[in-house]
């Protein structure tokens, strides 16, 4: 975050090329090694975290706009791989294990999921046979419905305009 020193110029400044070969040895937690291997204990971490209070009203809002399962999993391990607690490849192995928590949380508050984002997707779509007929029963609808409207003549208008004349 910003520091109450730092001007608002150097918060615009991008960064330097090659500046991880400069930052000191271990001082990313991403450069350090994972606070935790144990692909078991890290899914029993995630679990006791999914049991928060706090977290879970959040993530129980997420399940009701239908945000997929696998993007809220997803979330969670790279927040937890940004920090340092484990590998990527442990958080690759603990997704589907969040997964079933999430799952198993949806079920017992009678929410509806959807697991991917694909299968979101695949209930989105409308058959091309069907939206041709709705927009042809559209259109003759708005064609029967638009009565001709007289078309008046306007005024000219403007310096240059010319003016008509009366009786032609």
């Amino acid at each position: 975050m910003l520091n109450s020193n730092t001007k608002l110029g150097e918060v615009f400044k991008p960064t330097p090329p090659g500046i991880s070969w400069t930052a000191e040895p271990k001082s990313r937690p991403w450069m350090r090694p994972p606070q935790e291997t144990d692909v078991v204990k890290i899914a029993n971490n995630y679990i006791d975290m999914l049991g928060n209070t706090e977290l879970m009203n959040d993530i129980l809002d997420s399940l009701e706009t239908k945000t997929p399962l696998s993007v809220i999993a997803e979330i969670l391990v790279m927040k937890g791989v940004g920090v340092g607690r484990h590998t990527l490849d442990a958080a690759v192995l603990v997704m589907p294990v969040i997964i079933e928590v999430l799952k198993t949380i949806a079920a017992l508050n009678k929410i509806e999921v959807v697991t991917f984002p694909k299968e979101l997707e695949k209930g989105m779509t409308v058959h091309p046979r069907i939206l041709k007929k709705v927009i042809t029963d559209m259109t003759q609808t708005v064609a029967d419905k638009a009565a001709p409207v007289a078309e008046q003549e306007e005024a000219p208008k403007g310096l240059m305009s010319r003016m008509k004349k009366e009786g032609v």
